[in-house]
């Protein structure tokens, strides 16, 4: 089973020199640290989190047989000084690098706050072998579907990299209690919106080729093609847009199962289709076990899971099944 839906904190933090409270910082107590992101404490993070042979320990427990790493969320630190950001972004794809082997791939970060340098710093992604670069599902408010993102999306299509959207500040969060209630809230509005947007604002349609993958299941996307297709139908400058109907775009991205129930698995295989789901857990800041949904879904083929679990993971990160470690 690949994982593509993993996430690492490299003890490292900061990179690049860089001091104060812009810049995300660990600090450490034995086999815990706590993640300080703006100079207040975020969130607490075991070894796991930073050591690879712990990833590997669950790894083997789990039934995983590669991890892709990618860094959380809040590393991104689109809030920084462009110029300064691209060196930390660079610094960071240096140590993923590092990681890269036998077990584990990583989809690298960029400075999105500026478009010219993140499209430029995907150069770098590509020459360490990462996979493909992880991005917010928008950049200090501004949405993905923006222009000023196409030229990120048009060089990432270009050097065959995919592209990782995870869910990121959105609205409304700080007006829920708690963390993970406001996460369960916000984050399948807020990927559902990224999605669905890029797709009606044509900017799936513009890259035809560009492998993307949206994470939590695609959250609300499969509630909101529907009335997309209903509105495409009705609106003929809708249509000029968007040559096919929103629905058929939305089985051209890659979703993972985080979706916690089977019903909400079978609901997102009906959406995109057996080919274009994948395993992702969140490891390590989710307690289920990767691809545990599919064991729960008894309508599933074992060819089906056997797509879900390696064949589909490898065509997202255009790996062949039997091709070399690096």
């Amino acid at each position: 089973m690949i994982d593509v839906h993993t996430h690492v904190v490299p003890l490292d933090l900061p990179f690049a020199g860089t001091s104060g409270d812009e810049w995300p910082r660990l600090e450490r107590t034995g086999d815990s640290a706590v993640a300080y992101v703006g100079g207040q404490p975020f969130r607490s993070v075991d070894r796991s989190a930073w050591d690879p042979e712990r990833r590997r320990q669950d790894m083997k427990e789990d039934g995983v047989a590669r991890q892709v790493l990618s860094p959380m969320p809040e590393l991104f630190c689109y809030w920084a000084a462009a110029k300064a950001a691209d060196t930390y972004c660079r610094e960071l794809n240096e140590w993923l690098g590092s990681q890269v082997g036998d077990d584990f791939d990583a989809f690298g970060i960029v400075p999105m706050q500026d478009p010219d340098l993140a499209a430029a710093a995907l150069a770098q992604v590509k020459d360490l072998g990462l996979r493909g670069v992880e991005i917010g599902s928008n950049v200090n408010g501004e949405f993905l579907h923006s222009g000023a993102f196409h030229q990120v999306f048009a060089e990432a299509d270009r050097l065959d990299l995919a592209v990782f959207i995870h869910p990121f500040h959105p609205h409304g969060f700080e007006s829920v209690t708690g963390g993970p209630a406001a996460s369960g809230v916000t984050f399948p509005n807020e990927i559902g919106f990224a999605m669905g947007s890029l797709i009606a604002e044509g900017v799936l349609a513009a890259f035809p080729t560009l492998r993307v993958c949206a994470t939590h299941g695609a959250g609300s996307l499969g509630l909101l093609l529907p009335r997309l297709d209903r509105m495409w139908a009705m609106d003929p400058s809708f249509q000029e847009r968007l040559p096919e109907r929103p629905s058929a775009y939305a089985r051209r991205i890659f979703v993972d199962l985080l979706v916690f129930a089977p019903d909400a698995l079978a609901f997102v295989l009906a959406m995109v289709g057996h080919d274009q789901v994948v395993v992702g857990s969140d490891y390590p800041f989710m307690p289920d076990a990767p691809g545990a949904v599919l064991n729960e879904l008894q309508s599933l083929s074992d060819t089906q899971r056997d797509r879900i679990r390696e064949v589909n993971p490898l065509r997202l990160l255009n790996r062949q099944r039997d091709e070399p470690r690096p």
